[in-house]
Formats: C-alpha cells, sequence, structure tokens
C-alpha cells in the first residue's frame, strides 16, 4: 500500500489512510479479541442497527462477501461526529 508521501506526490485528491474494517457486532458490542481491542462504539440491538442502516441514517457497508458487510472505522467516526453537532 503506497505511504502518504507517495500519495501526495501522485497527484492524488485524498490521501491513503489506514483504516479499521469493522462488522456490524463490532461496532455494537466491541471485539476484545483483536489487537487492539475494539470497545462497542454505539450499543444498540442487531435489528435496530440494520433498520438505521436500511433507512440511510448509518452508511452503507462494503459487502465483501455473500455474508459479511464492514464499515469504515472513518465512516462510523464521521457519523457520529455528524450527530454530535446536530444535537
Amino acid at each position: 500500500m503506497p505511504n502518504l508521501i507517495s500519495s501526495l506526490q501522485s497527484g492524488a485528491s485524498t490521501p491513503l489512510v489506514d483504516d479499521r474494517l469493522l462488522r456490524e457486532k463490532d461496532i455494537r458490542l466491541g471485539n476484545n479479541n483483536t489487537n487492539p481491542p475494539i470497545k462497542p462504539i454505539f450499543p444498540i440491538s442487531h435489528a435496530y442497527f440494520w433498520q438505521l442502516v436500511r433507512d440511510g441514517i448509518l452508511p452503507q457497508g462494503i459487502k465483501m462477501g455473500k455474508r459479511c458487510v464492514v464499515w469504515r472505522e472513518s465512516d462510523i467516526q464521521v457519523f457520529i461526529a455528524s450527530r454530535e453537532t446536530q444535537r
């Protein structure tokens, strides 16, 4: 993967940033088995999580396979920041 300097020199509009991919369960419940451990981002039910995605409130995930969908950690953090500014 190219580093930040080479991506800027090549004229990329957005620098590439290392970003973790999180599954729905990691976002809701966290995962202590990873290194570093993932803290729960927002503890909501499985059904409510998917309702928020379906309603367009949460960002769409990235489909990795038939039964695997992930979200970029940065997308989730942007969502949280946008909700905090709406208060």
